[in-house]
C-alpha cells in the first residue's frame, strides 16, 4: 500500500510539473544581468581606455493562452556607468610639444515597458526550451562629465557635462531554458538575442541639441545572458 502512494504521489508531482506549461496556467517572476567590459587601444600617439558595468532587471507576468504559449509584459529596470580616458601625445612634434587627457564619466538609468509572445518545447520532464519575441519601448537619463587637459580649452579645470534624455524601442528574439526545480518554482536562463533597436537622444541642456541612431544584429557576449527564477501558478 505505501509503494501504491509513493507511485501515485512521484507521478502527481511529475505530470502537475509538466502541467505547468498548460493553457490557463499563469507566471510571475523576473530575470537579472550583470555584465562590464574593459578595452584598451593603442595607436601611434593616441591611446584609449574604457571601463563600463551594467545591471538589468526585468520582472514579468505571463499567461499561457494555450499549452505552451504564453502572451506576457514586462518592466525593465536598468543602471550602467562607464569610464574613458583618452590620451593624445604630441611630444614626437616639434610645433606641438604637449599631452592632452580626456577623462569621461558617463551614468545611465533606463526604465521600460514590454510584451513578449513565448513558446515552449519539451526537452524532458523537467526541461524546456523556449523562444520568445518581444517588444520594449523605454526611455532614460544619460549624464556625464568629461575633464580635459588641452590648453586650447578656455575653461580648464570646469568639467563638460552632458544630460541627455533617451526613448528607446526595440523588437528582439531570444532563445532560453527552463528548468522546473518543483511543481511551481522555476529557473530560466537565456543568451544570445537579434534584436533591432531605434533610440533618441535629446539634450537637457542644449534645446538644439539632438539625434537618431538605429542598431541591429545579433548579440551572443554577456551583456546579452539573462538568470532568472519564474513561480508558476
Amino acid at each position: 500500500m505505501k509503494k501504491k502512494i509513493l507511485v501515485f504521489l512521484t507521478v502527481l508531482i511529475f505530470s502537475t510539473a509538466y502541467a505547468q506549461t498548460d493553457k490557463g496556467q499563469k507566471f510571475i517572476g523576473g530575470q537579472l544581468n550583470i555584465s562590464g567590459n574593459t578595452t584598451s587601444f593603442f595607436h601611434d600617439f593616441n591611446i584609449s581606455n574604457h571601463r563600463k558595468i551594467s545591471f538589468n532587471g526585468i520582472p514579468s507576468l505571463g499567461f499561457f493562452v494555450k499549452d505552451n504559449l504564453a502572451v506576457g509584459s514586462n518592466i525593465k529596470i536598468g543602471y550602467s556607468k562607464s569610464f574613458e580616458r583618452a590620451v593624445t601625445n604630441f611630444d614626437d612634434d616639434p610645433l606641438l610639444i604637449f599631452n592632452t587627457e580626456m577623462n569621461t564619466i558617463r551614468t545611465t538609468k533606463s526604465y521600460g515597458i514590454g510584451c513578449f509572445v513565448r513558446n515552449y518545447w519539451d526537452l524532458s520532464q523537467r526541461f524546456k526550451f523556449y523562444l520568445q519575441v518581444g517588444f520594449d519601448y523605454g526611455f532614460g537619463i544619460q549624464q556625464g562629465k568629461s575633464f580635459t587637459s588641452d590648453p586650447s580649452n578656455p575653461t580648464p579645470g570646469v568639467p563638460i557635462e552632458q544630460n541627455n534624455r533617451l526613448n528607446t524601442a526595440n523588437i528582439n528574439v531570444s532563445p532560453g531554458l527552463v528548468f522546473f526545480a518543483t511543481p511551481k518554482l522555476a529557473i530560466q536562463t537565456s543568451i544570445g538575442r537579434a534584436f533591432y533597436q531605434f533610440t533618441h537622444s535629446q539634450s537637457k541642456i542644449l534645446a538644439t541639441s539632438s539625434g537618431t541612431f538605429s542598431e541591429y544584429g545579433l548579440n551572443l557576449n554577456l551583456s546579452s545572458f539573462y538568470f532568472g527564477i519564474n513561480f508558476h501558478f
